[in-house]
């Protein structure tokens, strides 16, 4: 089996150099053209790759603009929010400075509006208790007079029987009605 391999091998070398003999001339010149092919490729790719890249840089340089932006943005946000805390905290402050102003204002007015307040119900509980004591008084003489004018009940039974007696006789005819 050895001797069948080194006649092989020759027979491969021999095939070789023919196919060299033959063809070599074009097999050159294929190699030329994939030898210049090759190096068109690699400077193409070069060029991709260097396109590439410069556009990456370019694209990664807009990217940190606009992180910068971002940053900056989220800072004047944070101001603004700050400012706007500090005011709404400011307002707070004044509005219940206010209302603690406006409700000792309340308090006062309302111990002012007391004390008016009993102060006229005094004068007027002295009105009324004054005004009952004249009408009492009134009274009391208007029911003595009353009683000194009245009519007896015997008096006013003649009255009356005297009444019904004129009431009971026809007029005369010649009168007028």
């Amino acid at each position: 089996m050895a001797k069948k391999q080194q006649e092989v091998i020759p027979a491969a070398d021999n095939v070789e150099q023919i196919r060299d003999i033959l063809f070599g001339g074009h097999i050159k010149d294929y190699e030329q053209r994939f030898a210049l092919l090759e190096r068109k490729l690699e400077q193409a790719q070069n060029k991709i790759n260097a396109s590439f890249n410069k556009r990456l840089d370019t694209l990664n340089d807009h990217l940190e603009g606009v992180r910068k932006q971002l940053k900056a943005e989220e800072a004047q946000r944070r101001d603004g929010y700050e400012s706007l805390d500090g005011l709404i905290q400011n307002q707070a402050a004044e509005l219940t400075r206010q209302l603690d102003s406006l409700e000792a204002s309340s308090q006062q007015q309302s111990t002012e509006l007391a004390g008016a307040l009993d102060a006229l119900k005094t004068t007027l509980t002295q009105q009324i208790n004054a005004n009952r004591d004249a009408i009492g008084q009134a009274l009391d003489e208007v029911d003595s007079r009353l009683t000194q004018n009245s009519v007896s009940r015997t008096e006013l039974a003649k009255l009356l029987t005297g009444l019904a007696g004129k009431l009971e006789t026809p007029p005369a005819r010649g009168k007028n009605r």
